[in-house]
């Protein structure tokens, strides 16, 4: 993208969401760079965009890795900084003056890994993942508690049929900085599969007589009770 597009285009990012600053709107496109891993060079793509809200956001692809939301999401005096939840980490880069790069690093409990961001278009918004419509007595936010290592995570698992006969599932992690990742969901008369593609975990449960989602998490083979409630 040159120069001059980019310019048009933060511009009408300012225009229609005046929640976002002139530097906030020059970070938004979609961004390619690499960084070096412990297995050679990982190919990194990062899509910052505005949602409905007229907020910030932003998705991260690493590897075979795709659709992996990033959290705390700031541009200060042109320094993008952004968190990684699920992998526990973290990234911070300065915005060149002509907004076309990022450079920065990607940094871990491994150390930090250098890495240049180069902007070559706008922004990638991926559809939401979509899955066969469930039931109303399933359908809405459901709570619970996830207990890991002795500490508890807070979730949030949401279902909502959509107008074309389709539905949308999201689960939050209230305590892993509120990120939403999209879920599949299938439902088989009171049983419910819940899969989360990003981290390849699986929850299957059974809706009891007391209006609970009862069932098991299983994540790289490991399982853990979990139950949902209204």
């Amino acid at each position: 993208m040159s120069r001059t597009a980019s310019t048009y285009l933060v511009a009408a990012i300012v225009l229609f969401s005046p929640r976002l600053d002139a530097q906030q709107a020059a970070a938004v496109g979609h961004w390619e760079g690499s960084f070096s891993g412990p297995n050679g060079p990982v190919a990194v793509q990062v899509d910052l965009s505005v949602n409905a809200q007229g907020t910030l956001v932003g998705m991260l692809a690493a590897g075979e890795v795709q659709g992996v939301p990033v959290a705390n999401l700031a541009v200060e005096d042109r320094v993008v900084r952004f968190d990684i939840p699920s992998a526990s980490a973290r990234f911070s880069g300065t915005l060149a003056a002509d907004d076309q790069s990022i450079a920065g690093e990607f940094v871990n409990q491994a150390g930090a890994a250098p890495s240049v961001l180069t902007r070559t278009g706008e922004a990638r918004v991926a559809a939401p993942i979509k899955s066969a419509r469930v039931g109303g007595e399933f359908e809405g936010s459901w709570n619970g508690i996830l207990e890991v290592d002795g500490r508890k995570k807070r979730l949030v698992l949401k279902m909502v049929n959509q107008p074309d006969g389709s539905s949308v599932g999201t689960i939050i992690s209230l305590d892993d900085g509120s990120i939403e990742l999209p879920v599949t969901v299938a439902q088989n008369g009171r049983t419910l599969r819940v899969e989360v593609k990003l981290n390849g975990g699986v929850y299957v449960s059974n809706l009891t007589d007391s209006n609970e989602l009862d069932g098991t998490y299983t994540e790289s083979g490991i399982e853990f009770p979990l139950t949902f409630h209204r």
